[in-house]
């Protein structure tokens, strides 16, 4: 899974203007991470504490987040949730050059996490 995970995650930083793409997992797993982030424990801290507050404030109304992003003065950070199954708690985080449009990266984000969600679902069938 970490093997298929990184091949995934290095294809998505080869997209102009995808400078780190990450898999972060709620329950501690230590994150997969792609691509240079300038300080990668403060960047997972910090995501993991801004989901962990948006989690509740949503679960407030029975609710749950699934995209969320996060815009800096040079980079903007885009957090999608996996859908699948047996993905329950895990991110896929992007970081972004925000200085490069959008319609760029996001097409190649949204097949990065299509793709995890296939490989967690994929993986369901061997564990169960």
């Amino acid at each position: 899974m970490k093997r298929l995970s990184h091949t995934i995650l290095a294809h998505s930083t080869m997209t102009k203007g995808i400078s780190a793409s990450l898999l972060v997992f709620d329950d501690g797993t230590e994150p997969v991470v792609k691509g240079t982030l300038l300080d990668d424990i403060s960047a997972i801290a910090n995501f993991k504490a801004f989901l962990t507050a948006s989690i509740q404030i949503m679960n407030l109304k029975n609710d749950k987040p699934r995209f969320m992003t996060l815009e800096f003065e040079s980079s903007l950070v885009i957090i999608q949730r996996l859908s699948s199954p047996t993905s329950m708690g895990t991110s896929l985080v992007c970081v972004c050059n925000n200085k490069i449009t959008a319609d760029k990266y996001l097409p190649c984000i949204t097949k990065t996490q299509t793709l995890l969600n296939q490989v967690f679902r994929m993986l369901s069938y061997y564990t169960t």
